[in-house]
């Protein structure tokens, strides 16, 4: 994989710190948007910490100091009742990276959100229903926004994330539903997914794909 220089948003959250780890291990250059930065405990001359909060424009747009090769958000909110912290947050996003002529977007979104809305097994649909309605609702929300963008995006939507390393013996497809022949388990460890973002990086047909992803049962 081809070193890269990315902007690295969520990297306090359990998926965006394997994102983190995995990039620094690859030998890419990361800057990471924290809005506490002493959460970031990791050290490494590939990597710079810049305070910062994507639902401020001002401090966001100060982490736009210097080119990337992609930006990357690991962002998530849990959104009990309905709102659009998400989709502002990105907006933001957006309105800093065509300032500076940045078009690759990787986003770390959700099985559930857009076309992927009630597939699975009862009980994921069950979560997508009762607990993650409005988070999905604003998910589905930050994507459009993104594609309505014109920016090189890639959504990669896990199902159940699961605090475990990269394993490798995960499966994707790129089907609103999955493949007849797939068995999956509707769970995927939180390294995987981050392996998968960072394979995406040098993957040209993942550039407008929104990709899932899960275990095979």
């Amino acid at each position: 994989m081809a070193e890269k220089s990315m902007l690295l948003l969520g990297a306090t959250g359990g998926t965006g710190a394997q994102i983190l780890e995995q990039a620094l291990a690859a030998g890419h250059r990361v800057t990471v948007l924290a809005r506490t930065p002493a959460k970031i405990t990791t050290q490494h001359p590939n990597l710079r910490v810049v305070q910062g909060d994507m639902l401020e424009a001002a401090r966001l747009t100060a982490a736009f100091d210097q080119p990337y090769d992609a930006v990357i958000s690991a962002l998530g909110v849990y959104l009990k009742n309905p709102g659009t912290t998400m989709t502002d947050g990105t907006k933001n996003i957006i309105a800093a990276m065509t300032a500076k002529g940045i078009k690759r977007l990787i986003v770390v979104s959700s099985v559930g959100a857009s076309e992927t809305k009630g597939i699975g097994p009862l009980w994921v649909r069950a979560v997508q229903h009762f607990i993650l309605k409005n988070t999905l609702i604003d998910k589905t929300m930050q994507e459009q926004a993104i594609k309505d963008a014109g920016l090189d995006w890639t959504f990669i939507r896990p199902p159940r994330l699961m605090n475990g390393p990269k394993v490798g013996r995960y499966v994707t497809w790129t089907e609103a539903k999955p493949p007849k022949h797939l068995k999956l388990k509707w769970q995927v460890n939180r390294g995987d997914v981050a392996a998968e973002v960072l394979r995406s990086l040098d993957d040209p047909t993942t550039v407008g794909q929104a990709v899932q992803i899960s275990d095979p049962a």
